[in-house]
């Protein structure tokens, strides 16, 4: 009968059970040989895994040049770059657009160019030599400089087909318009699903989850210069919010002036962009880090964007080099002159001397003990009597400590319950599931979370260089939470933890926030091409819970993602201590301290 099941015999079901068993040893018997071998031959470095037989074997059979490349590239942590920079071809070479292929003439023409380390740092450490500026003295800033804005220029190429208020405020891109701008610009405007783009479905559903009032609403959010669009193209004139006491400096046409994050993460991306290199405002100092020895601090020009380009910095920096100098032989040694930067005289006026740490001599670069002390006051802090310690001193407060003695008076002046939200993160990204929550708002850069590999590099530089940060600077910090866990397991970060926790007395939270709140850190150049925000919250008072929107007392940003460190600080405070620490304390009672593993 159809559909009824067929009886097999019991001995042939026995049968069928014994020839599956046997075929799953024989093909184990085959494959695991080869595997093995191949897995000993890739990994000849690691000497506990490997015999040295496979090692021999793997360098008799394999040339010099494969055998080098492939430790470079499964184990060499060095910074290095296979080419050098080349002016003229990474440059003055136009990347996108009408003109592609094509040289701009002079600096000054230059319209858009990809932030390299080794551009940026040999630009900005020559201009620090020169001796010119005085201590007090403030540098130019750009966040274009300091960013990964390498499918944002590919917007700054566009003449005859320039994305007006509503291409980056769809749900998805206006597909007409994004053919019509690839077209021009030579490439894909973006990589993440973008052959989904092609199929109708696909397109439609995704058009379909716009938010309509936000096009209503535009002028809140977007910025257009009626003078820099072809005078053919109407679709600029949706209209006009306003770039207050900011500076076009990116030409385009449009600009973000508010973020609206209910979008598919390849349009949020550029959205943020926009917002990040035209309007944010910008950070109070660069902080330039010596690895983790010591660090100088220089004040942010805050009232114009000015880049390489409109600052004259780059300019200088070749004619340092002599009128006669062929673009080809200008060298961008960025190392070289990182280390001639860390012994000048500049470096040395600006490096930054924290007298509450060395009043305590606690500073952890301090090397000859192997643990840091705490002392119990570490996890107390009277914030009215900070408020009344700066008011007093008011005329020789520095720009940071202005900005925290504000936000001291700010978090004093109401009630926890009633404190706004500081901290923002793109939790509304579209099609992205919830991993929006784990990026900053202001620089969430793509969807990080699609490449496993890039996200747990990105998290891992992020712990290293916040570790280097304050050991350099005397603050005293340890890993926490999830961050911790991984540690004690292998020193790696959990495959499904998405940020990173740190955690420090209270204390010397408030030296953070006094001293480094919203400073954007540079790694050590010789050791990465890090570069970091320190955010620190409007509520660094409340020590409860309050409302829950703002336990999180502080951040470090990574600018190229979007990711950062949680930074919580640990102090007494009024909440009462939970039944469950009694609990814990009983058991902890007749615990062998020589059973516990990972004491060290």
């Amino acid at each position: 009968m159809s559909g009824s099941l067929v009886h097999i015999p019991r001995k042939k079901r026995f049968i069928h059970v014994l020839l599956a068993f046997v075929t799953v040893i024989v093909l184990y018997q085959l494959l695991v040989p080869f595997y093995t071998d191949e897995f000993d031959y890739l990994s000849y470095r690691r000497i506990s895994d490997t015999s040295k037989a496979n090692i021999d074997a793997f360098k008799a059979n394999s040339s010099p040049d494969v055998i080098r490349f492939y430790e470079k590239f499964k184990y060499d942590t060095s910074l290095e770059y296979p080419t050098e920079y080349d002016l003229q071809e990474d440059f003055f070479k136009i990347k996108y657009g009408s003109n592609k292929g094509e040289y701009w003439d002079q600096v000054k023409d230059v319209k858009f160019y990809d932030s390299d380390p080794r551009l940026e740092w040999s630009v900005l450490a020559y201009d620090l030599m020169q001796g010119n500026e005085k201590s007090d003295d403030k540098i130019p800033f750009a966040w274009y400089d300091w960013i990964d804005s390498h499918d944002y220029n590919k917007l700054l190429s566009l003449k005859e087909n320039k994305v007006d208020c509503e291409f980056l405020f769809h749900n998805a891109f206006p597909r007409d318009k994004l053919r019509l701008a690839e077209g021009e610009i030579g490439e894909r405007l973006f990589s993440y699903d973008r052959d989904s783009y092609d199929n109708d479905k696909w397109y439609e559903r995704a058009v379909n989850n716009s938010d309509g009032n936000v096009i209503l609403l535009l002028k809140k959010h977007y910025y257009v210069d009626p003078s820099n669009w072809p005078t053919s193209n109407k679709l600029g004139n949706d209209g006009n919010g306003s770039l207050t006491d900011t500076m076009m400096s990116y030409d385009n046409g449009v600009a973000t002036l508010d973020l609206f994050d209910k979008v598919r993460p390849e349009v949020y991306q550029l959205q943020a962009r926009s917002y990040v290199i035209n309007t944010l405002v910008h950070p109070l100092s660069i902080t330039i880090m010596n690895s983790d020895k010591e660090s100088y601090q220089y004040l942010v020009d805050r009232d114009s964007r000015k880049n390489i380009i409109t600052s004259g910095r780059l300019q200088r920096f070749i004619d340092g080099h002599g009128p006669e100098t062929p673009r080809k032989s200008i060298k961008f040694d960025h190392i070289n002159k990182f280390k001639q930067f860390v012994e000048s005289d500049s470096a040395k006026e600006h490096k930054v001397v924290i007298d509450e740490i060395i009043a305590n001599k606690q500073r952890q670069s301090d090397d000859s003990m192997p643990y840091v002390v705490l002392n119990e006051n570490d996890f107390e802090f009277d914030a009215m009597a900070k408020i009344k310690e700066l008011e007093a001193r008011s005329d020789d407060l520095t720009p940071h400590e202005k900005s925290y003695l504000d936000s001291l008076k700010f978090s004093t002046s109401f009630h926890y319950a009633f404190a706004p939200k500081y901290f923002l993160e793109s939790s509304h990204v579209q099609s992205f599931k919830k991993y929006g929550n784990h990026f900053d708002k202001r620089f969430f850069n793509g969807p990080l979370i699609a490449d496993p590999f890039q996200m747990e590099m990105r998290l891992d530089s992020l712990i290293r260089n916040y570790q280097k940060f304050v050991k350099a600077n005397g603050l005293i910090s340890w890993l926490a939470h999830g961050t911790m866990y991984g540690w004690m397991y292998n020193g790696r970060t959990f495959p499904w933890d998405n940020d990173a926790d740190m955690q420090m007395p209270i204390k010397h939270l408030n030296l953070l926030a006094q001293h480094f709140n919203q400073t954007v850190v540079l790694e050590d150049p010789s050791e990465g091409n890090g570069k970091f925000l320190i955010d620190v919250s409007s509520s660094i008072t409340t020590r409860v819970n309050g409302n829950g929107f703002n336990n999180i007392d502080a951040r470090f940003i990574d600018l190229d993602s979007g990711l950062y460190v949680d930074i919580t600080g640990l102090s007494v405070s009024s909440t009462p201590i939970f039944d469950i620490i009694n609990y814990y304390k009983q058991q902890s009672k007749n615990v062998d301290v020589n059973d516990i593993k990972f004491k060290d």
